[in-house]
C-alpha cells in the first residue's frame, strides 16, 4: 500500500467500516471507497462510488484528474479526520478500562 497513489476498497456491506481505508488514510493516500452511509461518515474525503463498474472508473477518474492542491487538501483533512476518530476511541477505552478496573 506504501507504493500506491490509489487505494480502492469496496464492500457489499453497507454499514462496513474498513479498515484497509484507515490505513490509506494514515498513508496519505487517495481513497475510492463504497458509497454508503457508514462510508459517507467515517470517510468523507474520500471519493465514494457506487459498486458498479462505471461508477468506479469515475471515481478513480476524478482522483486521476484532480487538481494537486485539491488532493493534498482532501489528504491532509483525511489524515486529521482519522486522528480525531482514534483519540476519541482511545479515550472510550481508556475510561471503559478505568471503570472495569476499579468497580
Amino acid at each position: 500500500m506504501k507504493k500506491s497513489d490509489i487505494v480502492i476498497v469496496l464492500s457489499t456491506e453497507r454499514e462496513s467500516v474498513m479498515r484497509t481505508a484507515y490505513e490509506a488514510i494514515r498513508l496519505g493516500r487517495s481513497l475510492v471507497v463504497s458509497k454508503s452511509e457508514a462510508t459517507l461518515k467515517y470517510f468523507p474525503y474520500a471519493l465514494h462510488a457506487e459498486n458498479t463498474e462505471t461508477s468506479i472508473i469515475a471515481a478513480l477518474m476524478g482522483v486521476i484528474e484532480e487538481d494537486n492542491s485539491l488532493s493534498l487538501q482532501r489528504r491532509e483533512a483525511a489524515i486529521e479526520t482519522s486522528r480525531k476518530i482514534t483519540n476519541i476511541q482511545t479515550e472510550v477505552l481508556r475510561t471503559r478500562i478505568t471503570e472495569l478496573s476499579h468497580p
